[in-house]
Protein backbone atom coordinates (compact mmCIF):
# COMPACT_ATOMS: atom_id res chain seq x y z
CA UNK A 1 0.00 0.00 0.00
CA UNK A 2 1.10 3.77 -0.59
CA UNK A 3 1.52 5.57 2.47
CA UNK A 4 -0.57 8.20 0.66
CA UNK A 5 -3.64 6.03 0.97
CA UNK A 6 -2.82 5.61 4.51
CA UNK A 7 -5.47 6.94 7.37
CA UNK A 8 -3.10 8.06 9.39
CA UNK A 9 -5.49 9.51 11.83
CA UNK A 10 -6.19 5.51 12.71
CA UNK A 11 -2.49 5.11 13.70
CA UNK A 12 0.53 6.10 16.04
CA UNK A 13 3.58 6.49 14.02
CA UNK A 14 6.98 5.65 15.56
CA UNK A 15 10.71 6.25 14.22
CA UNK A 16 13.41 4.02 14.03
CA UNK A 17 16.38 5.31 13.05
CA UNK A 18 19.86 5.31 13.26
CA UNK A 19 22.90 6.91 11.02
CA UNK A 20 24.58 5.50 8.40
CA UNK A 21 27.93 4.76 10.31
CA UNK A 22 25.78 3.65 13.47
CA UNK A 23 24.27 0.93 11.19
CA UNK A 24 27.89 -0.29 10.10
CA UNK A 25 28.84 -0.29 13.71
CA UNK A 26 25.89 -2.74 14.73
CA UNK A 27 27.13 -4.69 12.09
CA UNK A 28 29.78 -5.90 14.57
CA UNK A 29 27.81 -6.51 17.51
CA UNK A 30 24.13 -8.11 16.19
CA UNK A 31 25.71 -10.99 14.11
CA UNK A 32 27.97 -12.08 16.47
CA UNK A 33 25.13 -14.53 17.47
CA UNK A 34 25.52 -16.09 14.63
CA UNK A 35 29.17 -15.49 13.57
CA UNK A 36 30.54 -17.06 16.69
CA UNK A 37 28.67 -20.21 16.31
CA UNK A 38 29.88 -20.43 12.75
CA UNK A 39 33.47 -19.62 13.61
CA UNK A 40 33.42 -22.56 16.35
CA UNK A 41 31.73 -25.01 13.80
CA UNK A 42 34.41 -24.04 10.76
CA UNK A 43 37.31 -24.79 13.48
CA UNK A 44 35.69 -28.12 14.89
CA UNK A 45 35.04 -29.29 10.94
CA UNK A 46 39.03 -28.49 10.38
CA UNK A 47 39.91 -30.28 13.36
CA UNK A 48 37.79 -33.38 13.24
CA UNK A 49 36.13 -33.55 9.94
CA UNK A 50 38.28 -37.00 8.42
CA UNK A 51 40.21 -35.83 5.02
CA UNK A 52 37.95 -37.88 3.01
CA UNK A 53 34.86 -35.52 3.69
CA UNK A 54 36.20 -32.71 2.77
CA UNK A 55 35.87 -31.01 -1.02
CA UNK A 56 39.20 -30.15 -2.10
CA UNK A 57 39.34 -27.80 -4.26
CA UNK A 58 42.55 -26.01 -5.98
CA UNK A 59 43.17 -22.74 -6.18
CA UNK A 60 43.18 -21.30 -10.21
CA UNK A 61 45.00 -18.59 -9.04
CA UNK A 62 48.80 -18.34 -8.51
CA UNK A 63 50.49 -18.14 -5.39
CA UNK A 64 50.36 -14.23 -4.58
CA UNK A 65 48.72 -13.10 -1.48
CA UNK A 66 47.42 -9.69 -3.38
CA UNK A 67 45.75 -11.76 -6.17
CA UNK A 68 43.97 -13.94 -3.70
CA UNK A 69 42.79 -10.66 -2.07
CA UNK A 70 41.45 -9.66 -5.31
CA UNK A 71 39.57 -12.65 -5.82
CA UNK A 72 37.64 -12.27 -2.50
CA UNK A 73 36.93 -8.44 -3.12
CA UNK A 74 35.48 -9.13 -6.34
CA UNK A 75 33.69 -11.92 -4.58
CA UNK A 76 32.25 -10.29 -1.73
CA UNK A 77 31.14 -6.99 -4.13
CA UNK A 78 28.81 -10.17 -5.80
CA UNK A 79 27.39 -11.16 -2.40
CA UNK A 80 26.66 -7.10 -1.77
CA UNK A 81 24.47 -7.07 -4.87
CA UNK A 82 22.89 -10.43 -4.14
CA UNK A 83 22.38 -9.45 -0.88
CA UNK A 84 20.37 -6.23 -2.14
CA UNK A 85 18.62 -8.25 -4.65
CA UNK A 86 17.43 -10.99 -1.81
CA UNK A 87 16.01 -7.62 -0.33
CA UNK A 88 14.34 -6.74 -2.98
CA UNK A 89 12.63 -10.18 -3.76
CA UNK A 90 11.11 -10.71 -0.41
CA UNK A 91 9.46 -6.94 -0.74
CA UNK A 92 7.88 -7.60 -4.26
CA UNK A 93 5.51 -10.34 -3.15
CA UNK A 94 3.73 -7.33 -0.41
CA UNK A 95 4.59 -3.90 -3.49
CA UNK A 96 1.48 -2.90 -5.17
CA UNK A 97 2.98 -1.13 -7.41
CA UNK A 98 5.89 -4.53 -8.26
CA UNK A 99 9.06 -3.64 -9.82
CA UNK A 100 8.59 0.13 -9.83
CA UNK A 101 8.43 0.71 -5.94
CA UNK A 102 11.86 -0.76 -5.76
CA UNK A 103 14.97 1.37 -5.13
CA UNK A 104 18.60 0.62 -4.92
CA UNK A 105 21.43 2.98 -4.17
CA UNK A 106 24.19 3.98 -2.03
CA UNK A 107 24.83 6.01 0.91
CA UNK A 108 27.57 6.52 3.45
CA UNK A 109 29.69 3.68 0.97
CA UNK A 110 26.25 1.29 2.46
CA UNK A 111 24.54 -0.45 -0.32
CA UNK A 112 20.79 -0.45 0.50
CA UNK A 113 17.55 -1.73 -1.20
CA UNK A 114 14.35 1.00 -0.27
CA UNK A 115 10.78 0.09 -0.66
CA UNK A 116 8.48 2.83 -1.18
CA UNK A 117 5.49 1.35 -0.54
CA UNK A 118 3.80 0.50 3.38
CA UNK A 119 4.78 -3.48 4.57
CA UNK A 120 3.02 -5.80 7.41
CA UNK A 121 5.83 -6.06 9.75
CA UNK A 122 5.36 -9.46 8.95
CA UNK A 123 7.02 -8.69 5.27
CA UNK A 124 9.20 -6.35 6.19
CA UNK A 125 10.87 -8.65 8.91
CA UNK A 126 10.74 -11.72 6.26
CA UNK A 127 12.53 -9.41 4.21
CA UNK A 128 15.19 -8.01 6.58
CA UNK A 129 16.37 -11.82 7.46
CA UNK A 130 16.13 -13.17 3.40
CA UNK A 131 19.68 -12.73 2.88
CA UNK A 132 20.84 -14.19 6.10
CA UNK A 133 19.24 -17.48 5.53
CA UNK A 134 18.93 -17.36 1.74
CA UNK A 135 22.94 -16.43 1.39
CA UNK A 136 24.52 -16.96 3.97
CA UNK A 137 23.36 -19.80 5.31
CA UNK A 138 23.87 -22.24 2.12
CA UNK A 139 27.36 -20.55 1.64
CA UNK A 140 28.44 -21.32 5.90
CA UNK A 141 27.19 -24.79 5.15
CA UNK A 142 29.67 -25.65 2.09
CA UNK A 143 32.33 -23.69 3.82
CA UNK A 144 32.22 -26.31 6.74
CA UNK A 145 33.72 -28.66 3.85
CA UNK A 146 35.67 -26.63 2.41
CA UNK A 147 38.91 -26.16 4.14
CA UNK A 148 39.60 -22.98 3.11
CA UNK A 149 40.62 -19.83 5.13
CA UNK A 150 39.01 -17.18 2.28
CA UNK A 151 35.79 -18.57 2.20
CA UNK A 152 35.53 -18.56 5.90
CA UNK A 153 36.39 -15.03 5.89
CA UNK A 154 34.19 -14.52 2.98
CA UNK A 155 31.44 -15.82 5.14
CA UNK A 156 32.15 -13.97 8.34
CA UNK A 157 31.72 -10.94 6.28
CA UNK A 158 28.85 -11.69 4.98
CA UNK A 159 27.57 -12.79 8.05
CA UNK A 160 28.05 -9.50 9.81
CA UNK A 161 26.88 -7.51 6.66
CA UNK A 162 23.54 -8.44 8.01
CA UNK A 163 23.68 -6.39 11.31
CA UNK A 164 21.69 -3.18 10.44
CA UNK A 165 18.83 -5.88 9.26
CA UNK A 166 18.96 -7.72 12.41
CA UNK A 167 18.98 -4.54 14.19
CA UNK A 168 16.02 -3.28 12.61
CA UNK A 169 14.27 -6.67 13.42
CA UNK A 170 15.14 -6.18 17.26
CA UNK A 171 13.96 -2.83 17.34
CA UNK A 172 10.64 -3.46 16.47
CA UNK A 173 10.17 -6.68 18.06
CA UNK A 174 7.79 -5.53 20.58
CA UNK A 175 4.89 -4.55 17.71
CA UNK A 176 2.14 -7.16 16.36
CA UNK A 177 3.15 -8.71 13.29
CA UNK A 178 -0.35 -8.90 12.15
CA UNK A 179 -1.33 -5.64 12.26
CA UNK A 180 1.43 -3.20 12.46
CA UNK A 181 3.16 -1.31 9.31
CA UNK A 182 6.02 -0.59 8.54
CA UNK A 183 7.70 2.02 6.10
CA UNK A 184 11.29 1.53 4.95
CA UNK A 185 13.43 4.80 4.95
CA UNK A 186 15.55 5.74 2.17
CA UNK A 187 17.38 8.83 3.89
CA UNK A 188 18.49 7.62 6.79
CA UNK A 189 18.78 3.94 8.21
CA UNK A 190 15.71 2.29 9.76
CA UNK A 191 11.98 2.99 9.55
CA UNK A 192 8.68 4.61 10.38
CA UNK A 193 6.34 2.04 12.45
CA UNK A 194 2.45 2.59 12.12
CA UNK A 195 0.34 1.18 14.89
CA UNK A 196 -3.26 0.83 14.92
CA UNK A 197 -4.68 3.36 17.43
CA UNK A 198 -8.16 1.79 19.54
CA UNK A 199 -9.85 5.17 19.43
CA UNK A 200 -9.49 6.43 15.79
CA UNK A 201 -10.85 10.14 17.22
CA UNK A 202 -7.62 10.80 18.91
CA UNK A 203 -4.89 12.90 17.58
CA UNK A 204 -2.43 10.17 16.68
CA UNK A 205 0.89 10.10 18.20
CA UNK A 206 4.41 10.68 16.84
CA UNK A 207 7.38 9.11 18.39
CA UNK A 208 11.17 8.44 18.06
CA UNK A 209 13.22 5.47 19.12
CA UNK A 210 16.38 6.49 17.54
CA UNK A 211 18.88 4.18 17.90
CA UNK A 212 16.89 2.14 19.93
Amino acid sequence: MYKKNLAVEKYTKTEHTTSFIAANLYALVYPLPFMIPYALLFIGFRAWLPESMTLQVSNPLPDVWFLSFIALFVFLAVFVVLHELVHAAFFLPACEGGRKSIVFGVKMLTPYCHCEELLSLRAYRRSCLAPLWVVCLPVAAISLFIPNWELFLLTLIMISGSGGDLWIVWALRKYNANTTLVYDRDDIVGCNVYVPIENPGVTPAVTSAESN
